[in-house]
């Protein structure tokens, strides 16, 4: 498609980025490419996007740290590769904070998950979880709460890649842009009978989207 004006364009015509769609303005004909108007515009359907944070930018506390140790290394004497290694009897946590984009589609939660790879083959259940408090922009921050994944079996497979939702976070009461969190993550051994280190590659957050951005620096 090169140029086309609104007015002829049939029923669920497709469009890209590049494409220029010609408007009128006065009785001035204005050219803009379609994706300045996707940029503006909230999206009918919505989609999922993943909010990172990789655990190489987290804090220790100091106290109930997991090691960080060699996974992998190329097998000819290289540094390798490193992972956050959570032992199998004492609670292990690392703490983060993380502000949710402006893409966001407001009120809509937060589906909290961690990816993670067994150290062995054993095939016990392993649980993680988030503790978690946010506000809102000039909001006070409350009591936090803990949300916990399903206890689920390990594959058997040593350093598969696995995902586990943790649980939602409820994001209902949030009507402006930019609220914060302030997290903890851990493996609850309490409850999990995996019987070895697990390594936790990223906590990472699925959340819903309406638009690319918002039409100001604070408001939708």
């Amino acid at each position: 498609m090169a140029e086309v004006k609104i007015s002829d364009l049939p029923a669920a015509t497709s469009v890209i980025g590049s494409d220029l769609i010609a408007g009128v303005e006065s009785a001035t004909t204005k050219k803009i490419k379609a994706e300045h108007i996707l940029m503006t515009k909230s999206l009918t359907a919505t989609r999922w996007e993943d909010l990172r944070v990789p655990v190489t930018s987290t804090k220790k506390g100091g106290v109930n740290d997991p090691d960080f140790e060699q996974v992998l290394t190329d097998g000819a004497g290289s540094q390798g590769v490193y992972a956050f290694a959570f032992d199998k009897t004492s609670e292990q946590e690392l703490f983060f904070n993380v502000q949710v984009p402006h893409n966001w589609k407001i009120g809509t939660d937060l589906c909290a998950h961690v990816h993670w790879a067994p150290k062995d083959t054993d095939t016990g259940t392993i649980q993680w979880g988030l503790e978690y408090t946010l506000a809102e922009r000039d909001g006070v921050f409350g009591a936090s709460t803990i949300i916990l994944s399903v206890a689920t079996a390990a594959p058997g497979v040593a350093l598969t890649h696995k995902e586990l939702c943790t649980g939602d976070i409820d994001m209902s009461a949030v009507t402006t842009l930019s609220p914060m969190l302030m997290c903890r993550v851990f493996r609850n051994v309490a409850v999990d009978t995996y019987n070895n280190d697990a390594y936790l590659i990223e906590v990472d957050f699925h959340y819903q989207i309406d638009s690319l951005g918002s039409a100001s620096e604070t408001v939708k």
